[in-house]
């Protein structure tokens, strides 16, 4: 759970506290989920930040890189170099876009195994 900008909400993300107004009154209970009218919404009524419980699960999503250690960043380096060894990823920018995306497919896979019971 954590606050998080209401410029950097998503559509899919789950209000964990109810958002009120200045004034007090009710404008999105806990427990609901956001859409897209409601992000737009939320910015007119002026609200810097609110408190959702999915965040973790979206930044895993939107940057899976960046969320690993060192040492699981290493080892799927290895792997992608291994795999691109024939390659010239900086003449051949095709291949440096697949070379990028498999880094992120294995780190997202890396990530989602963790929080298997």
């Amino acid at each position: 759970m954590g606050s998080i900008s209401v410029m950097r909400l998503q559509e899919g993300m789950i209000v964990s506290q109810d958002i009120k107004n200045a004034h007090g009154q009710m404008l999105l209970p806990s427990g609901c989920i956001l859409n897209d009218k409601m992000l737009r919404l939320l910015k007119s009524w002026g609200i810097s930040e609110i408190e959702v419980t999915n965040a973790e699960e979206f930044a895993m999503r939107a940057d899976p890189v960046a969320m690993l250690s060192s040492d699981q960043f290493l080892q799927i380096q290895i792997e992608l170099a291994e795999l691109f060894a024939d390659c010239d990823l900086i003449a051949e920018p095709i291949l440096k876009d697949l070379s990028d995306c498999c880094l992120r497919r294995k780190a997202l896979k890396c990530l989602e195994s963790q929080k298997l019971p």
